[in-house]
């Protein structure tokens, strides 16, 4: 499982994997540097809050029944 945040300010990825008995939390930002307009202003504001509701998704663990 994973969430893909793209867009003109940069790049955001968290990334759940299951490995042997072990959960494997990956989380990644790249923020690209450069000068935009103050209309955008607003856009880079929805790209944080995305990433913001991101971080705070949870997880559910279900034990396997045999």
């Amino acid at each position: 499982m994973f969430e893909l945040i793209e867009n003109d300010f940069g790049k955001y990825v968290i990334k759940f994997e299951q490995k042997d008995n072990q959960l494997i939390y990956t989380r990644t930002m790249e923020r690209k540097l450069f000068a935009f307009p103050k209309e955008r202003y607003s856009d880079y504001r929805d790209f944080l809050k995305a990433i913001s509701k991101a971080d705070r998704m949870k997880v559910v663990l279900i034990r396997n029944q045999p």
